[in-house]
């Protein structure tokens, strides 16, 4: 076994489970749309040298979205439906230990 096998990981956006499950898995198949993103995001380790010397500076995090009904991500998601920022989507079991808070996964 690898350690994609054994270690678990959980991506969280703005305080919030959005997908969890074995390492490799969430790596190599991303389900919901802010683990896509993150990944995107990930630094050339070959530039390494350039980007720590870049100053990041996060942004404020507003009272208003702590009171969304729906999806935390639901103004970032070039995929966002209607029922997104309607309600909070359920944990869905998309593969085997392999889990994604979206309404895009969900059976209709």
């Amino acid at each position: 076994r690898g350690l994609g096998d054994v270690y678990k990981r959980q991506i969280m956006y703005r305080g919030n489970i959005v997908e969890y499950g074995l390492m490799e898995s969430v790596i190599s198949n991303p389900l919901h749309p802010y683990t896509r993103t993150l990944i995107k995001a990930l630094p050339d380790y070959r530039r390494r040298k350039e980007w720590l010397k870049e100053e990041f500076k996060p942004p404020g995090i507003e009272l208003k979205e702590f009171l969304i009904k729906g999806c935390k991500y639901v103004n970032e998601c070039p995929h966002s439906l209607t029922v997104c920022s309607e309600n909070r989507p359920p944990m869905i079991e998309v593969e085997k230990g392999h889990y994604a808070a979206c309404w895009l996964l969900a059976k209709t």
